[in-house]
């Protein structure tokens, strides 16, 4: 089923949630790209020679009235769906897929397999594997033009992965495994995940998600997992300057993860990769889930110096740290700071008219992206089981945490902070 439809700004999408959310845009800005979108269902399957009898939810937008050569596939993390690169409400400030319309690209936003629209499957089914392949072919059917547009067939000549979070391990195994994309955007994720946070703060947050009333009545199995209500602060966004309204749509908005992807992710994070197109790695400074473990988010030339090696051979990678920004980098007050360094090094890479840069390479300098004041750390409250995690010093405890993580990954297993058992 398609529903095709022109969102804007100040559009259909901002009206229909003006009694739920509120925001407000400055009156100086730009007047913003509308966006043609088609809302359907992708067939798809879940492994390589399956029937394709499982269905993935996106909305393929193109900027009104234009047919750019380049789209940008947008993967979302655990718990989420389409609408956490694309926010509803609050005059489009915090909508990613927004802000890349202005510049010029055409986006697909989906709901990962499990999540939202898409097909619901047995949750053992679900893996990162699952999601790779379904990624794949996510990609080569908009290379195609098998993927509706309000304007008809578009078959693009370039395609850009970005991921947050979970979706950027997606990302990165779908481009080395394939090597199918032009160029990758990988947000809210590097290779030295934070194992205290992980164990003392998200894990405790998490329920199966038959218990939560948001999903009693969809017959889900148990194995698929949801976030207690008022642990979704202390989870993605901590210590974030983050706008109350907004922390209350995301809880209202929230997904699901099932419990083999969750207890897949440290051997995901351990697959060695072979990526041989450019990469951007795009983290808030104060990530509590991903920074301080092993990846020094202190400057863009940090990060990097720790997340290269981890990437194969891409001919070049640029990082982006966002000032005071917790995990969920579109959240943030400066949002607009954060798509605006996205957009910057896209067209510097993969430009929307499709041409290619020598080398794939682009001149990104992430200083130029960090105009706008974060705003104080946030004073939210914080559930009582989540304490702990969120109060770490850090400091050597967090790299005592990352060593362990390592040697697991390696296979050496560590009690110092939790077993992992190939």
């Amino acid at each position: 089923m398609q529903w095709p439809t022109r969102w804007s700004v100040l559009g259909v999408a901002a009206a229909v949630v003006a009694g739920l959310a509120t925001g407000s845009s400055s009156a100086t800005e730009p007047e913003r790209q509308e966006r043609d979108c088609q809302a359907q269902q992708i067939p798809v399957s879940l492994h390589e020679g399956g029937p394709a009898d499982q269905e993935i939810y996106g909305e393929l937008c193109l900027p009104a009235g234009k047919r750019p050569k380049a789209v940008m596939l947008l993967t979302h993390g655990i718990t989420y769906d389409h609408n956490y690169f694309d926010i509803p409400g609050f005059d489009e400030q915090y909508s990613y897929a927004a802000s890349a319309a202005e510049a010029g690209y055409a986006t697909l936003s989906i709901d990962r397999i499990g999540s939202g629209n898409s097909s619901h499957p047995p949750a053992s089914l679900i893996g990162m594997n699952t999601n790779v392949w379904i990624a794949h072919q996510l990609v080569q059917k908009l290379r195609a033009g098998k993927i509706a547009s309000s304007n008809g067939k578009v078959a693009f000549a370039k395609v850009l992965q970005v991921g947050h979070s979970y979706g950027s391990g997606v990302t990165w195994l779908e481009a080395s495994r394939y090597k199918d994309v032009d160029a990758i955007i990988v947000t809210g994720a590097n290779h030295f995940p934070r194992v205290d946070t992980i164990t003392q703060t998200l894990v405790p947050s998490l329920v199966s998600a038959p218990l939560d009333p948001a999903f009693s009545g969809e017959g889900l199995d148990p194995a698929y997992l949801t976030t207690r209500p008022g642990t979704r602060y202390a989870d993605f966004m901590a210590p974030g300057n983050v706008d109350p309204a907004l922390v209350a749509q995301d809880e209202r908005l929230k997904q699901t993860v099932t419990a083999s992807e969750f207890a897949q992710i440290p051997f995901d994070i351990g697959t060695e990769l072979d990526i041989d197109v450019p990469v951007l790695v795009a983290l808030g400074d104060k990530d509590s889930l991903f920074c301080g473990a092993g990846a020094d988010c202190s400057s863009e030339e940090e990060l990097v110096a720790s997340e290269a090696p981890k990437l194969g051979y891409p001919p070049c990678v640029d990082g982006y740290l966002q000032p005071g920004a917790g995990h969920d980098n579109v959240l943030m007050r400066n949002a607009r700071d954060f798509f605006d360094a996205l957009n910057a090094w896209a067209l510097e890479t993969v430009p929307p008219d499709g041409s290619t840069r020598t080398g794939g390479c682009g001149d990104f300098d992430p200083k130029q992206f960090k105009t706008i004041d974060p705003g104080a750390p946030n004073n939210n409250p914080i559930d009582p089981l989540q304490q702990l995690g969120t109060g770490l010093p850090a400091g050597p405890v967090l790299n005592v945490g990352g060593q362990a993580l390592e040697n697991a990954l390696r296979g050496f297993p560590s009690d110092v902070v939790m077993k992992v058992t190939p």
